[in-house]
């Protein structure tokens, strides 16, 4: 049998109207939030571990050296790097666990070419690519990237 008190119709109808109210408010909130509150957020990278293969473009960005590092115009010493731009933003944990780059997601990293590779990477400035490597804590005064990235391999991409 069930539970409404027929004595009072008014007061269950009123409770029942309630309930589903109540339901249809949970129902709509999850509806309306689903897709945000789902949306895995992609986990960041981590310094430990490779990162898998990354496109995007590489172009070579001068700036100021010794003996100010303010002004090659001035007459600093004109120095250059390879920068990454990466087709999709990434964020990398720090060596805490913390995520180093959450505020501002990574938008270039400096490559950190080995020898054999300069030449090549050279050839692929201005190009679409594709890296596979790791990165890296830009933890000197010689990154002008929030990252460097070390190349393992390297190719064109169409």
């Amino acid at each position: 049998m069930d539970n409404i008190d027929r004595t009072q119709p008014n007061k269950d109808i009123k409770m029942h109207s309630n309930k589903l109210k109540k339901h249809f408010t949970i129902v709509l909130i999850l509806t309306t939030q689903t897709p945000h509150v789902l949306a895995a957020k992609k986990p960041c990278e981590d310094y430990q571990r490779p990162l898998p293969p990354l496109t995007g473009v590489i172009k070579e960005k001068f700036y100021p050296g010794p003996p100010n590092f303010n002004s090659i115009a001035d007459g600093d010493a004109r120095l250059s790097a390879w920068l990454f731009y990466p087709d999709k933003k990434s964020c990398v944990l720090d060596y805490h666990g913390i995520e180093a780059s959450d505020v501002d997601p990574i938008k270039s990293a400096q490559l950190i070419v080995p020898e054999k590779l300069e030449k090549l990477v050279g050839r692929m400035t201005g190009k679409r690519v594709m890296i596979i490597g790791q990165f890296e804590p830009a933890n000197n005064g010689n990154f002008i990237a929030p990252v460097g990235l070390v190349i393992e391999r390297i190719r064109l991409q169409p």
